[in-house]
């Protein structure tokens, strides 16, 4: 079993600009949410800190397949 990494979305194994595209097919049209457990990847972060990173990752998910948010 591999090591357990928490990271922001885009970076790790969860294939989250996948089912960004899945949601946009299926018309989707709820929320989003973020869980921003990146203490292993962002040791010396607040946790304020941390979420902001999980936030603006999300955010860019979402630009890049140029989806406004709000």
């Amino acid at each position: 079993m591999g090591k357990e990494m928490f990271v922001e979305a885009g970076r790790g194994d969860g294939q989250i600009a996948e089912l960004i595209d899945r949601l946009r097919e299926s018309s989707f049209s709820g929320f989003l949410s973020i869980e921003p457990h990146l203490h292993k990847a962002y040791p010396e972060a607040s946790n304020p800190e941390r979420f902001a990173i999980a936030a603006k990752a999300l955010q860019q998910l979402l630009k890049d397949k140029q989806i406004e948010w709000n």
